[in-house]
């Protein structure tokens, strides 16, 4: 019988430990007041969101970890009932403010006035995206890819490209072939690489 209690302890605390592991915690503070209710983290993977109440101008987002670098947009909103439909898919022109992009892990935002400068603190994945979104303004893509080969936010940057350069006449003259193959191997043989493949049309 001891023995038995023993193993059922044993297996909550690894239960525990897993919890932890496999959790993040995504926290949110305001510089000034605010009238905004909700704050909602959007992931694209699944489209799904997940939403935290704001009180006294600070919430908290718990958020499952995931296994690799992934991407999700935090967002306000007045009401906790909206999907990621509602607050994604609509033309930016008819929301308040522009999505906040995060990479999902332990981090902090101070929230300014200007959602859009409001700043990150986080872990090396959201140094990463700063970097990404740094690149993506100068158009120093050939920089990042250097630096980030074999990350997930590699194909990002050339998605983004791919369709910028489709929007845009004349957006950049980097040779597209040639930021492909800036990719790490494992990249390039990926689904999501062989798709980026065909978006910039090589």
């Amino acid at each position: 019988m001891l023995k038995n209690i023993l193993l059922f302890l044993a297996l909550l605390n690894v239960y525990d430990l897993h919890a932890q592991i496999v959790n993040c915690k995504m926290t949110g503070a305001f510089e000034s007041p605010t009238q905004y209710k909700y704050a909602y983290l959007c992931i694209p993977r699944d489209s799904t969101v997940i939403v935290a109440k704001i009180e006294d101008g600070k919430f908290v987002l718990s958020v499952p970890a995931p296994k690799d670098i992934e991407i999700g947009f935090l967002t306000l909103d007045f009401d906790s009932t909206k999907t990621y439909k509602n607050l994604m898919l609509v033309k930016v022109s008819e929301r308040n403010l522009r999505p906040k992009m995060m990479a999902i892990e332990n981090a902090h935002i101070a929230i300014s006035q200007s959602f859009s400068d409001s700043k990150v603190s986080g872990g090396a994945d959201n140094k990463q995206v700063e970097d990404l979104e740094n690149s993506i303004k100068t158009k120093d893509f050939k920089g990042f890819l250097n630096r980030y080969s074999d990350s997930k936010l590699a194909i990002t940057l050339l998605r983004t490209f791919a369709a910028l350069k489709k929007i845009i006449p004349g957006y950049d003259d980097s040779d597209p072939r040639v930021l492909y193959n800036m990719l790490s191997e494992r990249l390039k043989k990926s689904k999501e690489g062989i798709k980026v493949f065909n978006e910039l049309n090589l």
